[in-house]
């Protein structure tokens, strides 16, 4: 990652937790060592803990929490969610949400669906709240660009998407609403292909 940002001149990534795959220890751990890497959070296995410890992840230089329901095994009425947004609202951070429709069973735990608009009651609720939607919506980017319309609190990454898409998002919202994303690395080399899409 680190010499494909250098090839790519990019200067800053978030790196991701992912399910047990990838923790939060190890996105903390790895951003102290290398400080062009920023942590981005999520729930941990044991939710009460994990409530507990954003604190300290904020504190150890985390910059964003990450809420995937499927990875999470969560309902968005969750007292844990509930407590987690709370958190990171009153600590300024922004929160990456994941819906998406398209889950692996594999990495993702169940095959349900999310759809942005059921995000919809937190983009109301917690107004001084950034969140970012991943990928965009992935494989229906006009649902993630009605809510942007919609509620100027939500942002979204461009990663997976094609050059067609990006513009219209731009040419609608303007090009501050979105983030330079790139999935990186399950794409492989896709840093340079996505800033060549923008």
């Amino acid at each position: 990652l680190l010499e494909e940002m250098e090839e790519n001149g990019v200067s800053i990534a978030f790196i991701l937790t992912l399910g047990s795959y990838i923790t939060n220890s190890f996105v903390i751990e790895t951003s102290e060592k290398y400080p062009q890497l920023k942590a981005v959070v999520g729930i941990e296995k044991n939710k009460s803990e994990g409530i507990r410890n954003l604190k300290e992840w904020i504190s150890s230089g985390a910059i964003a929490l990450k809420i995937h329901p499927n990875a999470d095994n969560e309902t968005l009425t969750s007292p844990q969610y509930k407590a987690l947004i709370e958190i990171a609202t009153n600590s300024g951070l922004p929160i990456i949400l994941q819906p998406h429709n398209a889950q692996s069973r594999l990495i993702h735990g169940t095959s349900e669906n999310w759809h942005p608009i059921q995000f919809a009651p937190w983009f109301s609720r917690y107004k001084s709240t950034q969140f970012i939607l991943a990928h965009l919506n992935l494989h229906a980017p006009q649902e993630a660009f009605q809510l942007m319309e919609q509620y100027p609190n939500i942002h979204a990454d461009i990663s997976w998407q094609p050059a067609e898409t990006i513009g219209e998002g731009v040419r609608r919202l303007g090009e501050s609403r979105f983030l330079l994303g790139s999935g990186w690395p399950f794409l492989g080399n896709n840093m340079r292909v996505t800033l060549n899409r923008v």
